[in-house]
């Protein structure tokens, strides 16, 4: 054989050996998905999270179309957030229809690290379980497996959206702390003080979008309200969707009253959007004909500033 191609056989041999069976495109730790799996579990049941969660990361690495590794690194998510899955699914339920209720994970009760360590959760779960929802995963964890969860971090997030107000992924102290509440059988209203604070006050949203002076500022952030209210709508419709799939299974909670809490949230969302020439609370008036952002109200239906309008936004 000729030695040039007999010592790059050698060195290929070789380095086919050194890889551990890895192709040159996808580099992978060697460990088994399975017994990094095992080990995950072992550290969840020592109460050690944040171990299992590494264990989990690799084993999502090794194989991420892996449905185990997917579910049990957001089971991992949520024991070392402090939160319990059950129990938020349980505050959404109870949460409908009660007069003077805060809308749930928002306000005095929800300061902005806990309301921020939730969402970065919900973020980090959603991101788990989607594939395994789509049916893109294999392995024994099915879309059957993990709806109501599913559907409940999907709802979370949604409400969340209103505490992000710029949508940078963080509740933090560039955010408003929207006080929403339900107004008798209305549904939910913001608080009129933090409406005109926010529309107000640039908080970033209206420079991302090109504003150049106060006028600018004021119309651009009442664009990117309008975006988050947009926004909010998609997300939690995307949640009752995966509700409604499950209304007539056998769960511990009642989906119907969490989906009944997402549809006061939906109305909300639309009955709060400015400068919009849709009658979007269903009076038979659109926003010009009706209220203004001004802290009272004027149609004298116990909401204050929806479906509002602000002077001359024109091309916002």
């Amino acid at each position: 054989m000729n030695r040039k191609l007999l010592l790059a056989s050698v060195l290929l041999i070789g380095f086919s050996f050194a890889l551990g069976g890895c192709n040159l495109f996808s580099w992978t730790s060697g460990e088994d998905t399975e017994s990094l799996i095992d080990e995950g579990i072992q550290k969840m049941r020592d109460g050690d999270y944040q171990g299992a969660l590494a264990e989990f990361t690799k084993a999502m690495a090794e194989d991420p179309n892996s449905s185990e590794a997917r579910y049990y690194h957001a089971k991992a998510t949520m024991s070392a957030s402090g939160f319990n899955a059950f129990n938020l699914g349980v505050d959404m339920a109870e949460s409908n229809h009660k007069d003077g209720d805060a809308l749930p994970f928002t306000g005095s009760a929800w300061p902005n690290d806990e309301a921020d360590r939730l969402y970065t959760a919900m973020a980090t779960v959603f991101t788990d379980l989607k594939p395994i929802y789509d049916g893109k995963t294999t392995g024994s964890f099915s879309k059957e497996d993990i709806d109501l969860d599913f559907a409940i971090v999907t709802g979370i997030r949604g409400i969340l959206f209103f505490q992000d107000v710029n949508l940078d992924g963080l509740i933090n102290g560039g955010d408003i702390d929207f006080n929403i509440t339900q107004v008798d059988t209305l549904g939910f209203a913001f608080g009129a003080n933090d409406l005109m604070n926010y529309i107000t006050n640039n908080l970033g949203a209206a420079k991302a979008v090109g504003a150049t002076d106060a006028h600018d500022d004021t119309c651009a952030a009442i664009a990117a309200f309008n975006m988050l209210l947009d926004s909010i709508e998609v997300v939690i419709n995307d949640s009752r969707t995966v509700i409604n799939d499950i209304l007539t299974e056998e769960t511990e909670l009642s989906p119907d009253d969490i989906d009944a809490l997402l549809a006061d949230v939906i109305l909300l969302a639309r009955n709060w959007k400015i400068n919009d020439p849709a009658d979007n609370d269903g009076d038979g008036n659109s926003d010009k004909t009706e209220e203004i952002i001004n802290l009272t109200d004027d149609d004298g239906d116990g909401y204050i500033d929806e479906d509002g309008y602000w002077g001359s936004c024109a091309g916002y």
